[in-house]
């Protein structure tokens, strides 16, 4: 049990950010995809930079 434990814990992170570029996609059907990826790049980028 404690090893899936361990899988969850790294996996999760993962599957959110998964999650929240599939409801832009959702969200922003009209926009490319390419467009929304960079957007989540330089969005999670831009925090480091400023």
């Amino acid at each position: 049990g404690d090893h899936n434990h361990e899988s969850q814990k790294i996996s999760l992170p993962i599957i959110q950010v998964v999650h929240q570029i599939r409801r832009k996609v959702c969200n922003d059907l009209l926009k490319p995809i390419t467009q929304i990826y960079k957007e989540s790049v330089s969005t999670s980028m831009g925090k480091r930079q400023t």
